[in-house]
Order: C-alpha cells, then structure tokens, then sequence
C-alpha cells in the first residue's frame, strides 16, 4: 500500500510579528503552551515525539493531522508543552532561532574569543519575552551590558535570565507565572542589533540552555 503524506501548513505557525503599538501592550493573563518546531530533512514523527517527550496522539488535534508518515521540510509543528518536557522548561519566544550559541566564540563587540553563557535568539525589536517558569523576579532593570535585565529565581535552584530587552513588564520581588510575558525585546546593553540573550544557571553556575528548552 502507498504511504500516505500529511502536510504541516503555516496557517498553523505562532504570529512572529513583533508589538507596535501600546494598545494591548502587556496582558498581565496571557500564557502560551505551544512550541513551535519547523520540520527537518529526513525527520520522523518518533524522532520528534522524543525530543519532545510528547506522545503522537497530543501532535494530532492542534495540527490537524491524520496518519501523517512523512512531512514537507520546513514546515512548522505546534508541539504541545509538557510539564515533563526539559526539566519543566519552555521556550521563551514563540519562534526560536539561535544566532549565536552556548560556549566559546569571538565576541561581536569586543573580537575577543570569550565564553558566551546562553543563547542569543534571534528577535525583532519589541516581540514578546515569556517566562520560562513560574519563580520570583530578582531583577527587573538595567545591568551593564545585558542593558535591561530580568533574571527569575525558581524553586529548582535555578534562574533565568532574559538581556536586551527593550521594555520590562515585571518588577523585583514579584512572582510570575510560566509563560507570563515578562517584556519585549530590543537592542539595550553592549548588542549589534535586537535579538533576545536567554541564559539558565543552575546554583549560579550558567548551563546550556539548549539541554533545558527545545531547540529548532
């Protein structure tokens, strides 16, 4: 019997365009609880069910699918969060592309090779910035060269930091609920234009935050 292909649809993608306007700026209620994943030469649905530790059936409803068998490359997923999903983490954009990775590299500004401690993920100016889990706002403003900075303590000994950000919608001290939008990104500190810099440190030492989140 012939296979049969199931094609992914962009309608289906998350909206990628950044706020321009102050109308509806911060909804203090707004959550989200989907990944997106763009489809990759030769992958499977069990590969993706893996790395997401999603089972097929929670991929069916919300892209529409049948019994899909193969899939059009580059075509997006939406990947339902899942509380057992790296170690309880999720993406902190709805689109994740990273430009600049976990480790040593030569430094944009500086053209030292230096250790980069997270990710940069690449943003337009102004796009929502997303908790990556529930905790406690430790910073809320300016420092030095992340420019605006909020970094997030969560139960686990862990705490997330979220740099060059154009606006801050949280303040010190207060508690914040996964995927509450926590700002807007932008180009503030020592950058070369807006993109969000996301690092995970665990009992104060950074970690890559590619073995937490999912990863295009």
């Amino acid at each position: 019997a012939s296979q049969r292909t199931e094609t992914v649809t962009s309608h289906n993608a998350f909206p990628s365009e950044p706020i321009n306007d102050e109308q509806d700026l911060f909804d203090e209620q707004e959550l989200f609880d989907e990944t997106p994943h763009k489809i990759k030469i030769g992958e499977t649905l069990s590969e993706i069910t893996r790395t997401y530790d999603v089972s097929v059936s929670s991929l069916m409803r919300p892209n529409l699918l049948k019994i899909p068998t193969r899939f059009s490359v580059n075509k997006i997923l939406r990947i339902p969060s899942s509380p057992r999903t790296r170690s309880g983490f999720i993406a902190p954009m709805r689109t994740m592309v990273v430009t600049s990775g976990y480790g040593y590299r030569s430094h944009p500004i500086r053209g030292k090779w230096l250790f980069h401690q997270g990710l940069d993920l690449r943003a337009k100016s102004r796009t929502r910035i997303y908790a990556a889990q529930e905790g406690r706002v430790l910073q809320a403003g300016w420092m030095g060269g992340y420019g605006n900075l909020v970094v997030i303590e969560h139960d686990n000994d862990y705490t997330t930091w979220y740099g060059h950000l154009s606006m801050v919608h949280v303040e010190e001290g207060q508690t914040v609920r996964q995927g509450q939008v926590i700002g807007l990104s932008g180009s503030s500190g020592h950058t070369t234009g807006p993109h969000l810099h996301f690092e995970i440190r665990s009992k104060g030492e950074s970690v890559d935050p590619s073995d937490y989140i999912p990863v295009p």
